[in-house]
């Protein structure tokens, strides 16, 4: 099982990285509204990984979301900063998919690849914390 959640976390962290930088061609073509979405992407990725490090899995967006809250903020594996990162994210996200009259600037989209990136970096940190990743 050990070698099976060290191959689904890397994965996870490749996938996020790509969506990082999808994120930053969005942002330089003028794209914000897409750039939030895939940074929103990038933090569901690594936190659906680490939720499978503990043999946790949810279906839904909102479910990966309080599973997070619940097994890796409460328990003070994450700091809660970043539990409030990913709520506020996936609340951008939803926004920018579905309200049709929403205007994003760049600052904003900029904002959430920030966001985006620490979340990703504090998750590969757990990781090697974890042993998951080795040093």
């Amino acid at each position: 099982m050990e070698e099976q959640i060290r191959a689904y976390a890397q994965l996870r962290l490749e996938r996020a990285r790509e969506e990082l930088e999808t994120v930053r061609h969005n942002i330089a073509y003028g794209h914000f509204r897409a750039a939030i979405s895939r940074a929103y992407y990038a933090i569901f990725y690594m936190a659906s990984a680490a939720l499978f490090s503990h043999s946790i899995q949810r279906a839904k967006h909102a479910g990966v979301e309080a599973a997070f809250s619940q097994y890796l903020v409460k328990t003070g594996q994450i700091e809660p900063e970043f539990s409030r990162l990913y709520q506020r994210a996936r609340r951008q996200r939803e926004e920018v998919d579905y309200a049709d009259d929403l205007t994003v600037d760049r600052q904003s989209a900029e904002e959430m690849l920030l966001n985006a990136q620490r979340f990703v970096d504090r998750i590969e940190q757990y990781f090697r914390e974890t042993g998951v990743f080795e040093e």
